[in-house]
């Protein structure tokens, strides 16, 4: 057994190394290439505008790909394998910011109550919308509405801090401050001020400086005003619907011809002069109301500021340069009534309350920053001092009371000057 399989090996052996012998000839040369095949099919794309919707929602275009079956040169509908979109960036609306708008000074007189009304510090819609505190001050009492102080002794300028915070989480949104003071009631004692008051309906309607009127008959300082309308003592250069442009240009309606363009300028030295009027110590402006009114944007109100301020910068001069220690006080006018349905017997839809509270305060908000520290030019607050709640009478024009109260903040005004 152990032979025959000895004997089977070498024979396998020998068969193999003679196979291995016969393979070792060369490689030979490469044979011709083969014909050319036929040309696949092509691929095509296609691009289309995708208007807003599902697939993009603020629009753009949608690519589509596949094969030209058909080899028309076109991807026909039936062709489309897949279809990406590239989609349009939609632009992000950032809310503005909550704001407190409050003013350089808070003014104030031993012996009569003040008031900082919280609606009338902020642009957005409504107060109501946060929460509000008072703090900084030692002295004053924050109602849900306003901070109310009842001076007893002459205060120093001392810093008022107002935070709103939102209703829900309880973070600070916003916050501004004040500095408050208030004046001996003694103040001007022997003095008379003499007073120019400039503006539009709110000015005409001669409720505000007939209530002045009133408070300096009582009073150690006394008063005289100035203009060519109203009557008896109360006078003034109110003209409704006016605005800082119509009083600085060559403009006329139903009330008359700007009073100041004279000589083809505005010229508060010569207007005196053709009144017979003495040099007042006191140029007041309220105006604002009736220039960004209609105005339907942030941008715009802004703009619009800004504009008249370089014409109502003519105006200031102006009066400063009537003569030696004349002083500018810039009033700042009142926002809406608090309520739309107020605004809509007014105005219909042609404007809403909250977007003219908003121009309003956005116009204030820019007079201050404007003019601040400017040389005998001073910010009277007259905005924040009226309840917009209680007494605006119609959209945009105060009640007596209301009236009352704008005369208020010009007597802390004017009581602190002296």
């Amino acid at each position: 057994m152990s032979f025959a399989t000895g004997d089977r090996m070498r024979r396998l052996l020998v068969m193999t190394l003679v196979t291995m012998a016969s393979c070792r000839a060369s490689i030979g040369p490469a044979g011709q290439d083969g014909s050319a095949g036929q040309d696949g099919l092509n691929g095509a794309v296609s691009v289309t505008p995708e208007p807003p919707g599902a697939n993009c929602a603020a629009g753009g275009v949608a690519v589509r790909s596949g094969i030209d079956s058909n080899a028309n040169g076109e991807l026909d509908e039936a062709e489309v394998d897949t279809v990406a979109y590239i989609c349009n960036g939609a632009s992000a609306h950032i809310p503005p910011s909550p704001e407190v708008v409050l003013p350089p000074v808070w003014y104030a007189v031993e012996g009569r109550t003040t008031s900082l009304f919280f609606e009338n510090l902020t642009p957005a819609a409504s107060a109501a919308d946060f929460e509000w505190d008072v703090s900084r001050v030692p002295f004053g009492f924050q109602f849900s509405d306003r901070w109310t102080w009842s001076a007893t002794t002459p205060q120093q300028p001392t810093l008022l801090a107002v935070s709103l915070f939102d209703r829900a989480s309880g973070a600070q949104e916003a916050s501004g401050s004040t500095m408050v003071q208030a004046a001996h009631a003694n103040s001007g004692v022997g003095v008379m001020a003499t007073c120019l008051f400039v503006g539009d309906s709110l000015t005409n309607a001669g409720a505000y400086t007939a209530s002045l009127l009133s408070i300096s008959s009582g009073d150690v300082l006394g008063l005289q005003l100035l203009g060519t309308r109203g009557s008896n003592l109360n006078r003034h250069e109110g003209r409704p619907g006016w605005t800082v442009s119509h009083f600085t240009s060559d403009f006329t309606d139903a009330t008359g011809s700007n009073p100041f363009w004279i000589g083809g300028a505005v010229d508060v030295a010569a207007y005196l002069a053709a009144n017979s009027m003495p040099l007042p110590d006191w140029v007041f402006v309220l105006l604002g109301t009736n220039d960004v009114f209609s105005e339907t944007s942030d941008a715009a109100v802004v703009a619009k500021a800004r504009a008249s301020f370089a014409a109502l910068d003519v105006l200031v001069a102006a009066a400063l340069e009537a003569g030696p220690g004349v002083r500018v006080g810039l009033m700042t006018p009142p926002p809406p009534n608090a309520s739309q349905d107020v605004f809509a017997a007014d105005y219909g839809s042609g404007q809403t309350r909250w977007r003219f509270k908003r121009n309003i305060l956005l116009w204030n908000r820019e007079l201050m920053a404007h003019y601040v520290g400017s040389p005998s030019v001073f910010i009277v607050p007259t905005y924040a001092g009226i309840d917009t709640q209680q007494e605006i009478a119609n959209g945009i024009h105060p009640t007596a009371l209301g009236h009352g109260q704008i005369a208020e903040v010009v007597w802390a005004f004017l009581k602190n000057q002296y």
